[in-house]
């Protein structure tokens, strides 16, 4: 079991996107704090993206603090990808200091 966390940055975007979409993605951060992590890959410096394979390619980037803490970094689709990421690492480095 994980406590789910976010950043300002991720819930700003979520609230943009459709009822469905924040739906989907909402339920997969429920199952994530189950500990049902899907399908997902490392980005780099602790990060995690974690794939959702619907409309636009959803992501979302993860990093764990620790054994029972997940904090949502951000989130974007295929299109800001690479953006994303560099600002998920980023956030990620900034948490831990």
């Amino acid at each position: 079991m994980f406590k789910i966390e976010t950043t300002d940055r991720f819930d700003t975007w979520l609230a943009k996107q459709d009822k469905l979409v924040r739906l989907r993605l909402v339920t997969r951060l429920d199952k994530l704090s189950k500990g049902l992590w899907g399908d997902f890959k490392s980005v780099g410096e602790q990060v995690l993206e974690l794939r959702e394979h619907f409309g636009a390619g959803y992501r979302l980037y993860v990093t764990q603090m620790d054994t029972v803490l997940v904090v949502a970094l951000g989130a974007g689709d295929k299109s800001t990808q690479a953006k994303d990421i560099t600002l998920a690492i980023q956030t990620a480095k900034e948490l831990r200091k």
